[in-house]
């Protein structure tokens, strides 16, 4: 007879394989694709002592497959339930708060969409996507009519010397709109 953790391997190995060709759909810019294969991961039972970390990594995928189709509110609610176990494998969940703070910016809702990206910045001493970080940042503030604020994020991203031309023209715009704004 063929052991049970025989059968408990297969099941963890299969699960990985169809997570890790999400994620490659995901890389691809296949969102699509990647939210059908991750529906069908998504019949497996977890064992205990699996759970966490396959909860997290498929809700984190579903979350960005979600927010790269435009499902706002569905991404904002896959990240709720993998923000519980982010105590267990704070790694692979430290970016709830960047997925979070996208798809409220997304939405149009700045202020909630600042208060994520400030959340994710003090979990993380180097961003995963600095360039899409300050620049949702800086036109967050932006819009909000903070433009003081919008034009340190702008000069956070020249720093960090990611399309610093288009940005320094933005912030030089922006100084100028404060400058009127004060007068």
């Amino acid at each position: 007879p063929i052991p049970y953790s025989f059968f408990f391997f297969f099941l963890i190995a299969r699960r990985s394989v169809y997570l890790y060709k999400a994620e490659s759909e995901l890389r691809f810019a296949i969102p699509d694709a990647a939210l059908k294969t991750l529906n069908y991961v998504e019949q497996f039972n977890y064992r205990n002592e699996q759970k966490d970390f396959f909860q997290c990594w498929f809700y984190s995928a579903r979350s960005r497959a979600n927010l790269e189709l435009g499902n706002f509110d569905a991404a904002i609610a896959d990240t709720e339930v993998f923000k519980l176990t982010n105590d267990s494998t704070p790694r692979l969940c430290r970016n709830v708060a960047q997925i979070r703070g996208h798809a409220f910016f997304r939405k149009g809702l700045f202020d909630e969409a600042l208060k994520e990206y400030a959340d994710y910045l003090a979990e993380t001493t180097n961003p995963s996507n600095p360039e899409e970080l300050f620049r949702n940042r800086g036109l967050a503030f932006r819009a909000l009519g903070r433009h003081d604020k919008a034009v340190e994020e702008f000069s956070k991203l020249i720093s960090a010397k990611v399309s610093a031309e288009n940005y320094r023209l933005r912030a030089a715009e922006l100084r100028e709109l404060n400058q009127n704004d004060r007068a």
